[in-house]
Protein backbone atom coordinates (compact mmCIF):
# COMPACT_ATOMS: atom_id res chain seq x y z
CA UNK A 1 0.00 0.00 0.00
CA UNK A 2 2.84 2.36 0.85
CA UNK A 3 4.50 1.53 -2.47
CA UNK A 4 1.29 2.28 -4.40
CA UNK A 5 0.85 5.49 -2.41
CA UNK A 6 4.42 6.51 -3.22
CA UNK A 7 3.86 5.91 -6.95
CA UNK A 8 0.71 8.04 -6.93
CA UNK A 9 2.45 10.81 -4.98
CA UNK A 10 5.34 10.78 -7.45
CA UNK A 11 2.80 11.55 -10.16
CA UNK A 12 0.55 14.06 -8.36
CA UNK A 13 3.14 15.57 -6.05
CA UNK A 14 2.19 16.90 -2.63
CA UNK A 15 -1.47 17.42 -3.53
CA UNK A 16 -3.20 15.43 -0.80
CA UNK A 17 -6.71 15.92 -2.18
CA UNK A 18 -5.72 14.63 -5.62
CA UNK A 19 -3.96 11.65 -3.98
CA UNK A 20 -7.17 10.63 -2.21
CA UNK A 21 -9.26 11.28 -5.33
CA UNK A 22 -7.01 8.96 -7.38
CA UNK A 23 -7.28 6.14 -4.80
CA UNK A 24 -11.06 6.57 -4.51
CA UNK A 25 -11.41 6.72 -8.32
CA UNK A 26 -9.55 3.40 -8.73
CA UNK A 27 -11.82 1.72 -6.18
CA UNK A 28 -15.04 3.30 -7.48
CA UNK A 29 -13.99 2.40 -11.02
CA UNK A 30 -13.82 -1.27 -10.09
CA UNK A 31 -17.27 -1.09 -8.47
CA UNK A 32 -18.76 0.62 -11.53
CA UNK A 33 -17.21 -2.00 -13.84
CA UNK A 34 -18.52 -4.98 -11.84
CA UNK A 35 -21.98 -3.49 -11.28
CA UNK A 36 -22.21 -2.61 -14.97
CA UNK A 37 -21.21 -6.12 -16.02
CA UNK A 38 -23.40 -8.17 -13.68
CA UNK A 39 -26.29 -6.04 -12.42
CA UNK A 40 -29.68 -6.32 -14.11
CA UNK A 41 -30.41 -2.79 -12.85
CA UNK A 42 -27.09 -1.03 -12.86
CA UNK A 43 -28.26 2.39 -11.62
CA UNK A 44 -30.29 0.85 -8.79
CA UNK A 45 -27.25 -1.18 -7.69
CA UNK A 46 -25.05 1.88 -7.59
CA UNK A 47 -27.76 3.92 -5.85
CA UNK A 48 -28.00 1.25 -3.14
CA UNK A 49 -24.23 1.43 -2.61
CA UNK A 50 -24.41 5.22 -2.23
CA UNK A 51 -27.63 5.16 -0.14
CA UNK A 52 -26.08 2.62 2.23
CA UNK A 53 -23.40 5.28 3.02
CA UNK A 54 -20.80 2.52 2.68
CA UNK A 55 -18.86 4.80 0.36
CA UNK A 56 -18.11 7.01 3.39
CA UNK A 57 -16.71 4.22 5.55
CA UNK A 58 -14.91 2.51 2.64
CA UNK A 59 -13.79 5.00 -0.01
CA UNK A 60 -12.89 7.69 2.52
CA UNK A 61 -12.06 5.89 5.76
CA UNK A 62 -11.03 2.29 5.08
CA UNK A 63 -9.02 3.10 1.96
CA UNK A 64 -6.30 0.51 2.50
CA UNK A 65 -8.77 -2.28 3.30
CA UNK A 66 -11.07 -1.32 0.43
CA UNK A 67 -8.24 -1.48 -2.08
CA UNK A 68 -7.86 -5.14 -1.11
CA UNK A 69 -11.65 -5.58 -1.32
CA UNK A 70 -11.93 -4.10 -4.82
CA UNK A 71 -8.97 -6.13 -6.13
CA UNK A 72 -10.77 -9.25 -4.88
CA UNK A 73 -14.18 -8.00 -6.10
CA UNK A 74 -13.02 -7.60 -9.68
CA UNK A 75 -12.27 -11.34 -9.63
CA UNK A 76 -15.97 -12.22 -9.33
CA UNK A 77 -15.80 -13.70 -12.86
CA UNK A 78 -13.24 -16.26 -11.65
CA UNK A 79 -15.48 -17.21 -8.71
CA UNK A 80 -18.55 -17.54 -10.96
CA UNK A 81 -16.62 -19.65 -13.48
CA UNK A 82 -15.06 -21.72 -10.67
CA UNK A 83 -11.56 -20.77 -11.77
CA UNK A 84 -10.32 -21.08 -8.21
CA UNK A 85 -6.59 -20.85 -8.96
CA UNK A 86 -7.03 -17.46 -10.65
CA UNK A 87 -9.34 -16.24 -7.87
CA UNK A 88 -6.83 -17.27 -5.18
CA UNK A 89 -3.95 -15.63 -7.06
CA UNK A 90 -5.94 -12.40 -7.22
CA UNK A 91 -6.65 -12.58 -3.48
CA UNK A 92 -2.96 -13.17 -2.78
CA UNK A 93 -2.08 -10.18 -4.97
CA UNK A 94 -4.41 -8.11 -2.79
CA UNK A 95 -2.59 -9.36 0.29
CA UNK A 96 1.06 -9.79 -0.63
CA UNK A 97 2.32 -8.67 -4.02
CA UNK A 98 1.18 -5.05 -3.96
CA UNK A 99 3.40 -4.03 -1.09
CA UNK A 100 3.46 -4.65 2.67
CA UNK A 101 0.14 -6.54 2.87
CA UNK A 102 -2.85 -4.44 1.90
CA UNK A 103 -5.01 -6.28 4.36
CA UNK A 104 -4.42 -9.86 5.48
CA UNK A 105 -8.10 -10.29 6.35
CA UNK A 106 -8.60 -10.80 2.60
CA UNK A 107 -7.34 -14.34 3.31
CA UNK A 108 -10.85 -15.07 4.63
CA UNK A 109 -12.03 -14.91 1.03
CA UNK A 110 -10.11 -18.08 0.09
CA UNK A 111 -12.37 -20.54 1.98
CA UNK A 112 -15.43 -18.37 1.25
CA UNK A 113 -15.09 -18.70 -2.54
CA UNK A 114 -15.66 -22.45 -2.07
CA UNK A 115 -18.42 -22.12 0.54
CA UNK A 116 -20.60 -19.78 -1.56
CA UNK A 117 -20.71 -22.03 -4.64
CA UNK A 118 -23.96 -23.75 -5.61
CA UNK A 119 -27.61 -22.88 -5.26
CA UNK A 120 -28.82 -20.19 -2.88
CA UNK A 121 -29.31 -21.37 0.70
CA UNK A 122 -27.68 -24.76 0.03
CA UNK A 123 -26.55 -27.13 2.80
CA UNK A 124 -22.95 -25.93 2.62
CA UNK A 125 -23.98 -22.32 3.20
CA UNK A 126 -26.33 -23.30 6.04
CA UNK A 127 -23.57 -25.35 7.68
CA UNK A 128 -21.26 -22.35 7.49
CA UNK A 129 -23.97 -20.16 9.07
CA UNK A 130 -24.39 -22.66 11.92
CA UNK A 131 -20.61 -22.67 12.44
CA UNK A 132 -20.61 -18.86 12.71
CA UNK A 133 -23.46 -18.98 15.25
CA UNK A 134 -21.49 -21.51 17.33
CA UNK A 135 -18.45 -19.21 17.21
CA UNK A 136 -20.55 -16.23 18.28
CA UNK A 137 -22.08 -18.29 21.12
CA UNK A 138 -18.58 -19.02 22.40
CA UNK A 139 -17.32 -15.52 21.63
CA UNK A 140 -15.29 -15.34 24.84
CA UNK A 141 -13.11 -18.28 23.84
CA UNK A 142 -13.02 -17.13 20.21
CA UNK A 143 -11.73 -13.64 21.07
CA UNK A 144 -8.91 -15.21 23.09
CA UNK A 145 -7.94 -17.34 20.08
CA UNK A 146 -8.24 -14.29 17.80
CA UNK A 147 -6.07 -12.25 20.16
CA UNK A 148 -3.37 -14.93 20.00
CA UNK A 149 -3.58 -15.11 16.20
CA UNK A 150 -3.18 -11.32 15.89
CA UNK A 151 -0.40 -11.09 18.50
CA UNK A 152 2.44 -10.52 16.03
CA UNK A 153 0.49 -8.36 13.57
CA UNK A 154 -0.39 -4.68 13.34
CA UNK A 155 -3.84 -5.58 14.75
CA UNK A 156 -2.48 -7.02 18.02
CA UNK A 157 -4.46 -4.54 20.16
CA UNK A 158 -7.82 -4.86 18.35
CA UNK A 159 -9.48 -7.49 20.57
CA UNK A 160 -8.09 -6.09 23.82
CA UNK A 161 -9.37 -2.63 22.79
CA UNK A 162 -12.86 -4.06 22.17
CA UNK A 163 -12.82 -5.60 25.63
CA UNK A 164 -11.44 -2.59 27.50
CA UNK A 165 -13.82 -0.16 25.73
CA UNK A 166 -16.75 -2.60 26.09
CA UNK A 167 -17.40 -2.00 22.38
CA UNK A 168 -17.87 -4.79 19.84
CA UNK A 169 -17.09 -2.44 16.94
CA UNK A 170 -20.53 -2.31 15.32
CA UNK A 171 -24.13 -1.34 15.90
CA UNK A 172 -27.19 -3.61 16.07
CA UNK A 173 -28.99 -1.45 13.50
CA UNK A 174 -26.13 -1.93 11.01
CA UNK A 175 -26.41 -5.70 11.47
CA UNK A 176 -30.18 -5.55 10.85
CA UNK A 177 -29.73 -3.46 7.69
CA UNK A 178 -27.10 -5.86 6.33
CA UNK A 179 -29.43 -8.78 7.10
CA UNK A 180 -32.18 -7.44 4.79
CA UNK A 181 -30.86 -9.06 1.54
CA UNK A 182 -30.61 -12.47 3.25
CA UNK A 183 -34.11 -12.19 4.71
CA UNK A 184 -35.59 -11.10 1.36
CA UNK A 185 -33.78 -13.94 -0.42
CA UNK A 186 -35.28 -16.42 2.03
CA UNK A 187 -38.77 -15.00 1.49
CA UNK A 188 -38.33 -15.15 -2.28
CA UNK A 189 -36.32 -18.38 -2.35
CA UNK A 190 -38.84 -20.06 -4.68
CA UNK A 191 -38.25 -17.38 -7.34
CA UNK A 192 -34.47 -17.58 -6.90
CA UNK A 193 -34.56 -21.37 -7.28
CA UNK A 194 -36.73 -21.13 -10.41
CA UNK A 195 -34.41 -18.55 -11.98
CA UNK A 196 -31.27 -20.48 -10.97
CA UNK A 197 -29.03 -17.61 -12.03
CA UNK A 198 -25.42 -18.17 -10.95
CA UNK A 199 -24.86 -14.47 -10.17
CA UNK A 200 -27.98 -14.34 -7.95
CA UNK A 201 -27.01 -17.62 -6.26
CA UNK A 202 -23.51 -16.32 -5.56
CA UNK A 203 -24.74 -12.95 -4.27
CA UNK A 204 -27.35 -14.61 -2.06
CA UNK A 205 -24.81 -16.97 -0.49
CA UNK A 206 -22.29 -14.15 -0.05
CA UNK A 207 -25.00 -12.09 1.65
CA UNK A 208 -25.75 -14.96 4.04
Amino acid sequence: FYFVSAVIKCIVGNHVNIYFIVLAAIQAGVLIYVYRKYSSRYLVSFFLFIASTDYISWLFNGIRQFLAVTITFIGIKFILDKKYAKAIILILIAIILLGATFHASALLMIPIIFIVQGKAWNKKTLLFMVAVIVIVAGIGQFTNVLDSMLAETQYKNVVSDWQSWNDNGTNALRVLVYAVPSVLSLIGLRFIRNEDDKVINLCTNMSI
